[in-house]
């Protein structure tokens, strides 16, 4: 594709007794039309969600994105990022940090074509759904720790039902106290 050499046409024409040559120079010139490569969401931990969308194009493609509801986002937002790598003819585009939930559209453009690609990210909803079961696995969590670390074994009983139904008492820990005399206090 980034082949732009000088190339020679050598011509030789024979008629009768007569012989022509000519030579032409020609400088290739390669045109692409622009085309979406692939089109991602990459998470990470530290930069969060990123839209990713590479394109190819010869002159180099342009890319817009369209937010959910076909709104086209403003490129001076500081929330978008291009790149473009001439060897390769690619164009890069990232929207960093989308926020609400639904279908974005990467839009790669160039003089001799256009091609859009689609992704959808999921809703909030799903999100804080998995955002509060991890927060709910984790105070489950703390609180074992804390009672484990605290020694006691029945920290989540406050009574405990016997085996005909009624209520009784939650287990005590005896211990004894050295030199004191009594055995078996209850704590």
């Amino acid at each position: 594709m980034n082949d732009t050499s000088d190339y020679f046409c050598h011509v030789w024409v024979r008629r009768s007794k007569r012989k022509t040559v000519t030579q032409d120079e020609t400088r290739l010139q390669v045109v692409v039309p622009a085309t979406i490569l692939n089109l991602s969401l990459v998470t990470d931990k530290v930069t969060g969600d990123i839209l990713v969308c590479r394109a190819e194009g010869e002159p180099p493609a342009n890319i817009t994105w369209i937010g959910p509801g076909n709104s086209a986002l403003p490129v001076n937002s500081g929330e978008m990022r291009f790149t473009r790598d001439s060897e390769k003819a690619q164009t890069v585009g990232e929207l960093l940090h989308p926020r609400a939930s639904g279908s974005y559209s990467c839009v790669a453009v160039n003089e001799h074509g256009r091609d859009t690609r689609e992704i959808h990210l999921p809703g909030m909803s799903t999100l804080a759904i998995r955002a509060a079961i991890y927060v709910v696995y984790f105070l489950v969590i703390a609180f074992v720790f804390c009672c484990l670390n605290r020694g006691e074994r029945y920290c989540l009983t406050s009574n405990v039902v016997g085996v005909d139904g009624s209520l009784m008492a939650p287990p005590v820990t005896l211990s004894s106290t050295a030199g004191s005399g009594d055995v078996g206090q209850v704590k």
